[in-house]
C-alpha cells in the first residue's frame, strides 16, 4: 500500500502574510484608501458569507439525506432511462459558472428572511395590539 504524502506547503500563509503586508503598506502611505479597502472587504464578505453559509447546510443536508445506496440504485448503470433524467435536471438547474449561484442563493436567503422578518412583525403588531 502506497502512502500518499501530505502536502505540508507554506504557500498560504505567504500569500496571507503578502496580503497583509500590503495592506500594511497602503495603509502607512494612505490611511483613506486603506480604510475604504477594508470597508468595501467587509461589505463583500457581509453578501458573501450568507449565501456560503446556506450553500454548506445545502451541501450537509445532501450529504446526510443522499445515501450511496439510494446514488447508486437511481445513478448507477441499472437506473437506464431515470438516471439520464435525473443527470439532465441537474445539468439544467447547475449549468452555468459555479459562482453565479451565490447571486441566487443570497436572493432566496433575502427572500426567505423577509418572509420571516414580516411573519415576526405581524405577529408583533397583533401582539402590541392587545
Amino acid at each position: 500500500m502506497v502512502r500518499s504524502k501530505k502536502k505540508t506547503g507554506l504557500g498560504g500563509w505567504l500569500f496571507l502574510a503578502l496580503v497583509l503586508a500590503a495592506y500594511g503598506v497602503t495603509a502607512a502611505i494612505d490611511a483613506e484608501a486603506a480604510s475604504q479597502a477594508l470597508h468595501f472587504f467587509a461589505k463583500v464578505m457581509g453578501n458573501v458569507v450568507p449565501a456560503l453559509v446556506i450553500v454548506f447546510f445545502l451541501l450537509l443536508a445532501a450529504d446526510l439525506l443522499l445515501q450511496p445506496k439510494w446514488i447508486r440504485r437511481n445513478l448507477g448503470k441499472e437506473a437506464g432511462i431515470r438516471a439520464w433524467l435525473l443527470a439532465a435536471v441537474g445539468g439544467v438547474f447547475a449549468s452555468g459558472p459555479v459562482y453565479a449561484w451565490y447571486a441566487l442563493v443570497l436572493f432566496l436567503y433575502l427572500i426567505a428572511f423577509s418572509i420571516v422578518n414580516g411573519v415576526l412583525m405581524a405577529k408583533l403588531e397583533d401582539s402590541t395590539a392587545l
